[in-house]
C-alpha cells in the first residue's frame, strides 16, 4: 500500500500531522477534510480500520465517498467523542478541532 500522498502536489506526508489538522467530518459519508501539510489544499479522506483513504465525495442521489489512494497506517484507529471524531495513532490521541459538519 502507498504512503499518504497529496492528490494535488504529489508529495508524501505524515498521517499523524495530516489527521491533527482535520477541519471537518461528515458521519453521512464517513469522511473528513484536512489540508495537505505541503500545499495546504483541502484533501477529503476517510479512515477504515488501520487505513487512511484519500479521495473525493460526490452526489448520486445521496453523498458518497470515492477512494483514490489507500494507505496502511499502522496503529491508526478512529472513535468518536460526542459528535467529534477522535483519531488515535499508536496509542496517542491526536489533537483535533473537527466536528460533524452535517447541516442542522
Amino acid at each position: 500500500m502507498a504512503q499518504p500522498t497529496c492528490l494535488f502536489c504529489n508529495l508524501t506526508f505524515d498521517a499523524g500531522v495530516f489527521l491533527s489538522a482535520v477541519d471537518g467530518y461528515s458521519r453521512e459519508t464517513h469522511s473528513g477534510v484536512a489540508p495537505c501539510p505541503h500545499c495546504k489544499t483541502g484533501l477529503e479522506f476517510r479512515v477504515r480500520g488501520r487505513q487512511l483513504e484519500l479521495g473525493y465525495t460526490y452526489w448520486s442521489g445521496s453523498m458518497h465517498f470515492e477512494g483514490m489512494l489507500t494507505c496502511a497506517v499502522p496503529g491508526l484507529r478512529m472513535t468518536f467523542s460526542g459528535e467529534s471524531p477522535v483519531f488515535v495513532l499508536k496509542g496517542q490521541v491526536l489533537p483535533s478541532h473537527a466536528s460533524d459538519t452535517r447541516e442542522p
